[in-house]
């Protein structure tokens, strides 16, 4: 595979199929059955040579009879933060933000608008973390976003983000970030609004 598709491999809803043809999710849940384990998992693909799949996991009732080998146990963990709901119109707005978010630990699922998160937010459990923008096209923006996540997600963190006037900013009980914003703003505004 490609190395596009490795770097995403194992993120929710990620698929090279065909319409139609799989959700996307059976690596993801394959990561995430490794990762609850105390394990590991690594993909090494070469286009035209083929792919291997290594997974540790370990063996003993005792999670101290299992070491991962060094050069894994040094390895970030994606998505050891928990899956994150990133809910943004523009498309450029949306692949920076997907990418501090990735950085930052996250898995990360995407809507493009209001009414495709709401059918992502009921279909999908597990979030801890839903940020959408309050302004997007259709009858369905950010604060109906987020208030279908804290009903139906109450363990998540939900917040907002807007590049639109500091007043909006200050309206309603869910935290709202100003953008622009870099990764290291992002990081520590979502530490700071962790409950």
């Amino acid at each position: 595979m490609s190395a596009e598709t490795q770097a995403r491999v194992f993120e929710p809803f990620f698929t090279t199929k065909r319409a139609g043809s799989g959700t996307g999710l059976g690596m993801a849940m394959v990561y995430g059955f490794v990762k609850q384990s105390g394990g590991a998992i690594r993909i090494d693909s070469q286009l035209g040579a083929g792919t291997t799949v290594s997974l540790w996991l370990p063996a003993g009732d005792q999670p101290s009879d299992f070491h991962l080998p060094a050069d894994l146990a040094a390895e970030p963990v994606r998505g050891d933060q928990g899956l994150a709901l990133l809910v943004e119109d523009e498309a450029a707005v949306r692949q920076v933000v997907r990418r501090y978010l990735l950085e930052l630990g996250y898995a990360v699922i995407e809507a493009e608008n209001g009414a495709e998160a709401l059918q992502i937010l009921d279909q999908t459990n597990g979030f801890a973390l839903v940020l959408s923008d309050i302004v997007m096209p259709g009858d369905v923006d950010g604060r109906v976003v987020a208030a279908h996540a804290l009903a139906r997600h109450p363990l998540a963190r939900v917040a907002l983000m807007s590049g639109y006037a500091p007043d909006l900013l200050a309206q309603g009980e869910v935290p709202i970030l100003a953008k622009p914003f870099t990764r290291a703003q992002l990081g520590a505004w979502l530490e700071a609004v962790t409950p």
